[in-house]
């Protein structure tokens, strides 16, 4: 699972250890099918996988490039033979504070480096600072504030949790913050805000009044730490002020302050009218985008791999049917969380896991291998959380 989360600092290194896990889960399910059906986080996994999965499947009818579809489709199995790996071991063996202490690690690893990167034009493995956005270890990807803020919520739970013995870690927030404000991604920007928004209700119930005074202090230091950067941030400002067209009435100041995604919703609409039931396929978009956009439209001849918008991306590529099954995926998944939530302890990993698939999402693609190994990456290490919970539970 570490190692997993650090290589997803490259296109696709993270699945090497995400192959071995897949292939020691479909090991388990040969060696002891009957022990793995009667485990109730088992089989709730694989309903959550199969709401998402099936009409994956179901959209290859009508694929507008089946080839790449398929490509998509079967290797997307994986998903559910890591998570029968990783439940199964996490319920019987006492990994989890290394797990989370991992993890911590790593996060304030890229965070650090990326500040010696943007500090002395270098980091520590040689990648420059390239002016307008930061890279860190990510280079020459812009990922670092995407990935990063969809963490966010555990690298906050594991501060808030070691507090009390090392309160230096809250200064560990600034690097974070800072970084994915540097990197200049909106949706980066938002997720934070979601992941924010989300920790803030969990800490409203744990703490009392004085330990949220003392976070309001720390908090507002944060912020005039980000003022600062702003700035002195030329392109963090024209960002800003391109951003503030958002709010505008006119189409075209709208669609240039969003990156142009109204023009590539409008397309996706037009895909969607054509292939409402099953959609065009995982991964089509490209493929179709000339045929449904016109010699006006900004993407036209270069094209674009999807919507930039979680929602209507499910909706072009696998249709109402894919909507309905991210509706149902929505559906158990809170059942799940409302009845396998031993606690607010665990509430940080639900949190990221809906922090990284937000409706309002428009970064990375749904159905990519690399948002979709980070999803069900997170997906997985929230089922493991309830397996350590519910073996804790049996053991005592």
């Amino acid at each position: 699972m570490l190692s997993a989360l650090y290589l997803f600092i490259s296109k696709s290194l993270y699945n090497v250890p995400m192959g071995i896990m897949a292939i020691l889960g479909v090991y388990l399910v040969l060696a002891a099918p009957r022990t793995l059906l009667e485990n109730p986080l088992i089989k709730t996994f694989g309903v959550l996988f199969l709401c998402l999965w099936i009409p994956m499947l179901l959209s290859l009818i009508d694929a507008v490039n089946p080839g790449r579809s398929v490509q998509t489709v079967l290797p997307y199995m994986r998903f559910l033979f890591i998570g029968i790996y990783v439940i199964y071991e996490f319920q019987s063996k006492p990994l989890w504070g290394k797990l989370n202490l991992g993890i911590f690690i790593i996060i304030s690893f890229w965070c650090l480096d990326a500040l010696i990167q943007y500090f002395f034009g270098i980091d520590l493995f040689g990648h420059p600072y390239v002016p307008g956005t930061i890279h860190g270890v990510f280079y020459p990807e812009i990922t670092i504030g995407h990935v990063t803020a969809a963490l966010s919520p555990l690298y906050f739970h594991m501060i808030f949790t070691h507090s009390k013995r090392f309160r230096w870690l809250w200064l560990l927030l600034i690097p974070l913050f800072v970084i994915i404000l540097l990197s200049g991604r909106r949706a980066a920007w938002i997720m934070l805000m979601v992941s924010m928004t989300g920790y803030a209700l969990y800490l409203l119930k744990a703490l009392d009044r004085t330990v949220l005074k003392r976070l309001a202090i720390l908090g507002a230091a944060v912020f005039l730490v980000a003022a600062l950067i702003i700035i002195n941030s030329n392109s963090l400002k024209y960002r800003i002020q391109t951003t503030a067209g958002l709010f505008s009435t006119d189409y075209a100041t709208i669609d240039k302050a969003s990156a142009y995604r109204l023009t590539l919703w409008r397309t996706a609409l037009a895909m969607i009218r054509d292939n409402w039931l099953t959609g065009i396929g995982p991964r089509g978009f490209r493929f179709v985008y000339t045929r449904y956009s016109d010699v006006n439209n900004r993407f036209h001849y270069r094209g674009q791999t999807h919507p930039h918008q979680m929602v209507l991306e499910v909706l072009t590529e696998t249709g109402v049917v894919g909507f309905a099954g991210l509706i149902l995926f929505a559906y158990f998944f809170y059942r799940f969380i409302r009845k396998y939530r031993l606690g607010m302890a665990l509430y940080p990993y639900w949190l990221a896991v809906l922090v990284a698939i937000f409706p309002l999402n428009t970064h990375m693609a749904f159905y990519g291998s690399y948002w979709s190994s980070l999803f069900w990456w997170l997906m997985v290490l929230a089922f493991a959380a309830s397996a350590h919970g519910l073996g804790k539970t049996d053991s005592s």
